[in-house]
């Protein structure tokens, strides 16, 4: 039996750059980067690991922020 893993870094979804000097719009764009930057890593997931492979998984460690 074989195991596919894909296993990410943690992706700090949501993180606003507040913290930060970088104007509104590039701080909305680097907001948006994270989130495409998942729809990526699910379709290489996809890709990879065949719809009918039994034993796949997908971990995607994330921070929330409000």
């Amino acid at each position: 039996m074989s195991l596919k893993v894909l296993h990410t870094a943690n992706l700090l979804l949501g993180k606003t750059f507040n913290n930060r000097n970088y104007p509104a719009e590039v701080r909305q764009q680097l907001v948006e980067s994270r989130f495409k930057d998942l729809v990526k890593l699910v379709s290489l997931a996809n890709m990879y690991i065949p719809a009918g492979f039994v034993n796949r998984f997908v971990m995607v460690y994330v921070s929330l922020f409000k």
